[in-house]
Order: C-alpha cells, then sequence, then structure tokens
C-alpha cells in the first residue's frame, strides 16, 4: 500500500484574496486621501488666520498692537505646525507610503 500526499485546497481561490486586496488597497487609498485633505485644509485655514491676525495687526492703534502682535505670532506657529505636517505627509506619501521614517528638516 502506497500512500499518496495530496496537496491541501485553500479555502479562499486566488481570485478571492486577489479581491480582497484590491478592496483593501482602494480603502487605503481613500482613506490617504482623505487625511490629506484634511491636512490640506487646516493648513489653508491656518494661513487665513494668519491673514486675519496680520490685517488685525496692522489696523490696530496703540493700545491693542501688542495683543494683535502675539496673536499674529501665534497664528504663525500654527500655520508652520500645519506647513510640516503637509510636507511630512508629502514625503511619506513621495515614499511609497513604505511606512519607513522619513527624515525632515525640522522637527514635527
Amino acid at each position: 500500500m502506497s500512500l499518496h500526499w495530496r496537496k491541501r485546497r485553500s479555502a479562499c481561490t486566488n481570485e478571492a484574496v486577489s479581491d480582497r486586496a484590491g478592496e483593501q488597497t482602494a480603502q487605503g487609498r481613500q482613506e490617504t486621501v482623505q487625511r490629506q485633505s484634511h491636512h490640506l485644509e487646516e493648513w489653508r485655514r491656518s494661513a487665513q488666520r494668519v491673514t486675519q491676525a496680520w490685517n488685525d495687526w496692522l489696523a490696530a492703534d496703540r493700545t491693542e498692537r501688542g495683543s494683535c502682535y502675539r496673536a499674529l505670532v501665534l497664528a504663525l506657529a500654527e500655520e508652520e505646525r500645519a506647513a510640516s505636517e503637509v510636507e511630512r505627509m508629502t514625503r511619506h506619501h513621495e515614499a511609497g507610503d513604505a511606512g519607513e521614517p522619513v527624515a525632515t528638516s525640522h522637527p514635527i
């Protein structure tokens, strides 16, 4: 009596695995686009706050100038943080979303 080993059949076909991988890839892309859109919108809003703070500072009288200047500096810092996040996101995307850390010129 000889024994012949049969290969075990997978419960999933290659096609089903491929379809699932494609769905996960499409879902991942959609999440990436949504994240990118969020970061870009946040950067845009922070830039608008800089413009408003700048205009407020220019229009301020002598008694309000100090507080308006501080508001401008805070708005600029927030815009810089948002721009850094967009830069980090862009570099990550350009690296092919490999999940590897990407060096930046300044801390995030």
